[in-house]
């Protein structure tokens, strides 16, 4: 295992920053404290179906066939087109959205290789990072890491991450796009 970080650019550095700035939006939950929700697309049948994912658990506070996000100080409503995915254990639902709310989103690339079959063989020792906010100090954090073991759907990193948060995307660092959902002590996808 290398037990550094892989030197960062300021191209790299420039994309993360925008990524923090317009791609993380929140949502209130019932409580009224802040999670973490963002867009991206995934493939299928050879068509980028637009996604929002978000925590499960606010996807059924919210009962309606919209919900409400917030992001730079801007509140865009966005209409659901179907549900694609929950994972009740992890807490994560993976949403469609209406093609038609796509327009003003800034939407998060998700890596190529995830859709291989072989994908996990990429990841171990990868220089990750990981974009997620803290409702203590209430902004935005990255933190950087390394990707150390896979087991199943449960990948383990080295990324100093406050408790306080729910999902979070995770990157790979050499290209700046997502390769799993950061849960708790562990990330999946």
């Amino acid at each position: 295992m290398e037990k550094y970080l892989k030197p960062i650019s300021k191209l790299c550095t420039k994309k993360i920053l925008d990524q923090m700035d317009n791609s993380m939006y929140k949502i209130k939950d019932k409580n009224g404290y802040f999670k973490i929700a963002f867009f991206s697309k995934i493939k299928y049948k050879n068509k980028n179906i637009p996604i929002l994912i978000l925590n499960n658990h606010i996807l059924k506070e919210s009962n309606t066939n919209y919900i409400e996000l917030y992001n730079n100080n801007k509140k865009i409503k966005v209409e659901f087109e179907n549900l694609i995915y929950i994972d009740k254990k992890y807490d994560i639902a993976i949403i469609g959205i209406k093609e038609k709310m796509i327009e003003n989103i800034n939407f998060l690339e998700m890596d190529d290789r995830l859709y291989e079959e072989t994908f996990k063989m990429y990841y171990p020792k990868e220089s990750i990072y990981i974009i997620h906010y803290n409702k203590k100090e209430k902004d935005i954090f990255v933190s950087y890491g390394t990707l150390n073991n896979i087991n199943n759907v449960e990948y383990y990193h080295s990324c100093h991450i406050e408790s306080n948060i729910d999902i979070s995307p995770i990157f790979n660092l050499n290209n700046n796009k997502i390769i799993g959902i950061y849960k708790k002590r562990f990330f999946i996808f």
